[in-house]
């Protein structure tokens, strides 16, 4: 007979967890929890002043809150300290800092990103980036 995983409570402290620069210029992140499985992915992401967060899609949904700092996404719509967003699987979406800013983001499944160049990028259970190859420019096409 197996033995059974039992659930347990899991508490962090953020101010213990280093910075985790991205790919890309200007944003880093610090990974909160990241599942035995890579999925169930919740995480920190900041963006200095004037940084692009440059338009992408993800397979899992997105729930985001806003900490700290003022956006201007893709629509021109402006996000301010205290905002939250949620965007579907496969949603093309990007934003701009008009001021340094923090997210909060949780994501339910694997967090990749589709680049409009093409570019895909995975995380790995080990909160490393993984650059998995480039596929068809996507441009400003959903994927789904």
């Amino acid at each position: 007979m197996r033995a059974q995983n039992k659930p347990t409570i899991e508490i962090g402290d953020t101010k213990k967890i280093d910075w985790v620069p991205s790919p890309w210029d200007g944003i880093s992140y610090k990974w909160i929890r990241i599942g035995p499985d890579g999925a169930n992915v919740v995480d920190l992401l900041r963006l200095g002043k004037g940084v692009t967060l440059l338009p992408h899609r993800h397979s899992s949904a997105q729930t985001s809150y806003m900490i700290k700092g003022n956006v201007r996404t893709l629509d021109g719509s402006e996000m301010s300290t205290g905002s939250w967003i949620y965007i579907p699987p496969g949603l093309r979406h990007g934003h701009t800092a008009t001021e340094e800013t923090i997210w909060v983001d949780f994501f339910p499944g694997m967090l990749t990103w589709w680049l409009d160049d093409g570019s895909v990028f995975n995380l790995k259970s080990s909160g490393e980036f993984a650059k998995l190859g480039t596929i068809e420019r996507l441009g400003e096409r959903s994927m789904m």
